[in-house]
């Protein structure tokens, strides 16, 4: 398998925290990246490429569809949360 480069054009790439992506199939990995790099199919990545008229959460209406609102902020996905991060606060992610 190909290890990340820590040099990627303009990016800059924590190669420690990137690590665990390598240990992820090939589908995984892509989705993990689609989502921290903001290239997955929310909305307001749709809207940007001119695919979506409207930005607000297709779950709620409330906030901008996007991965961080989809991960720490949306309301109808609190319980999802609870489930997987343990009640961890994601107010203040690092």
């Amino acid at each position: 398998m190909i290890a990340w480069s820590p040099t990627c054009g303009d990016v800059d790439v924590d190669v420690e925290r990137s690590k665990f992506v390598n240990l992820l199939n090939r589908t995984e990995a892509g989705r993990v990246i689609r989502h921290l790099t903001g290239h997955s199919y929310h909305r307001r990545h749709e809207y940007l490429c001119g695919n979506c008229e409207h930005v607000e959460c297709r779950l709620r209406g409330q906030g901008i569809e996007t991965p961080e609102h989809l991960i720490s902020q949306c309301v109808k996905l609190e319980h999802h949360r609870m489930e997987i991060f343990s009640g961890d606060d994601m107010d203040d992610p690092p």
